[in-house]
């Protein structure tokens, strides 16, 4: 774990990793992620990802085609993604292309920023 790193460092470890685990959770008081950037940035390195159940991440992370989702605080289930992927490269391969393709086309800055000004002018957003 080293902690808190620069935008390079992150770079450089996304584009060596196999895999992405974020088991999120939803804490006593509440508190949770809403879709970790995290996830989108180790989406956008085609690098294939596992997180929780909860809040925006099924937004995020279309189980079975751009990742796993498993249930919060299920070490088994957690544990069992994780040797899935780590066993099928294929599939690390297939998660991590249509991981990318996914933030391409969902979570563009541009892209976003443009239906919003559609919204806002009343246009029709498709």
């Amino acid at each position: 774990m080293s902690g808190a790193v620069d935008s390079e460092k992150v770079k450089e470890y996304l584009s060596k990793a196999d895999l992405f685990v974020l088991p999120c959770i939803k804490t006593s008081n509440g508190d949770m992620d809403g879709i970790p950037v995290a996830l989108m940035e180790a989406m956008a390195f085609e690098v294939p990802v596992i997180s929780t159940n909860i809040s925006g991440i099924p937004e995020l992370i279309i189980n079975g085609y751009n990742g796993v989702i498993v249930e919060e605080k299920n070490h088994v289930e957690l544990a069992d993604a994780i040797q899935s992927l780590l066993l099928n490269k294929d599939l690390r391969e297939k998660y991590g292309k249509n991981g990318r393709i996914h933030i391409i086309n969902e979570f563009d800055l541009y892209a976003n920023v443009n239906r919003l000004i559609s919204l806002f002018n009343n246009d029709i957003v498709v």
